[in-house]
């Protein structure tokens, strides 16, 4: 390159990048080193840093349990029940909660709990919505993965969408006991 152009190039740079905050000025030179693959750049580009979510998974800003049901807005049962397991993983670190510590949450944030028709809602939360893990000790009930990436994206239902719900266990089982039978009577 001519020197001319050079210094084209380098007033144009100067201007470009001249009116950046002195902070995105210092990204901008070490992204552009990196892209050129230019070696004894001073320093890698910094990462910028993500805004600070707000879907009050922080335990230092959780607040209390009325104030996160209203902030995850749950639609159904499942997700009620979902909600306040999450907030007591959140709010104590413990990962399993019986039948009498998520009826204190649902009390506390002033919900309505059904406690003649929990187990039935328990199991539907666990079989059809796969919110909660199956097996585990008797009573106690722990949130699946999917159940708290479920919550964790609520109240935004776009998320939800794009959350890749699990199986149905038995379902795999019996396709690959058909196929094993097939295969036998084949041979």
């Amino acid at each position: 390159m001519a020197k001319s152009n050079l210094a084209d190039v380098i007033k144009q740079c100067i201007e470009s990048i001249g009116s950046l905050e002195d902070d995105e000025k210092e990204n901008a030179v070490a992204a552009v080193s990196a892209a050129l693959g230019l070696k004894g750049s001073t320093r890698a580009a910094r990462p910028i840093d993500p805004p600070p979510s707000n879907d009050g998974t922080d335990p230092n800003t959780l607040g209390d349990a009325k104030e996160f049901f209203k902030n995850k807005n749950p639609q159904n049962k499942g997700e009620s029940l979902a909600v306040a397991v999450r907030f007591l993983e959140l709010k104590s670190s413990a990962t399993e909660h019986t039948k009498s510590t998520i009826a204190d949450v649902f009390k506390s944030a002033r919900r309505d709990f059904d406690l003649h028709n929990f187990s039935r809602d328990i199991k539907n939360a666990q079989n059809q919505s796969r919110l909660f893990n199956l097996g585990g000790k008797r009573d106690n009930y722990q949130l699946s993965y999917y159940g708290q990436q479920y919550v964790d994206a609520l109240p935004d239902r776009n998320k939800l969408t794009k959350l890749t719900k699990p199986r149905k266990a038995g379902r795999r089982k019996k396709a690959s006991k058909k196929r094993a039978r097939r295969a036998s009577a084949k041979h």
